[in-house]
């Protein structure tokens, strides 16, 4: 009888042990990438299209000593905020398509076009913010 006891309290004993080890919690995972169809958070959506756009300044000679931006940081911290300004009113987030569908365009948009980097959302159907926001 003590021993089935003791074995009893052993097995229970390890039960309640390798219940310490359990975690409802996930492992950290990295650093989610959008997949086509998603949806996009409006800080990374605006850090792409920012991006795009020095890009697209910085082969159009718009960056440099004389240029509208004085350096590629600089462009991307006045695009940046322009860009966040602009996906304030997207209470879902930005649509992935929609994004990738502005960032093609911007990357094929002509030098010297009729688009200011500034006005870029106003002017671009594909870039306005109607068409990225997920409302």
């Amino acid at each position: 009888m003590k021993k089935a006891l003791a074995h009893g309290v052993a097995l229970a004993a390890g039960w309640l042990a390798a219940g310490c080890f359990y975690t409802d919690e996930p492992a950290a995972q990295p650093p989610m990438v959008p997949a086509s169809g998603g949806v996009i958070d409006t800080y990374y959506a605006a850090t792409v299209i920012s991006e795009a756009r020095c890009n697209h300044e910085a082969k159009c000679n718009g960056i440099g000593p004389t240029a509208r931006y004085t350096s590629f940081d600089h462009c991307m911290s006045v695009l940046h905020a322009d860009a966040l300004g602009k996906f304030q009113g997207c209470r879902y987030g930005v649509k992935d398509p929609a994004l990738r569908q502005c960032v093609q365009e911007i990357r094929t948009q002509v030098c010297g076009g009729l688009v200011a980097p500034i006005d870029w959302f106003e002017r671009s159907v594909v870039c306005r913010v109607s068409q990225l926001c997920l409302n």
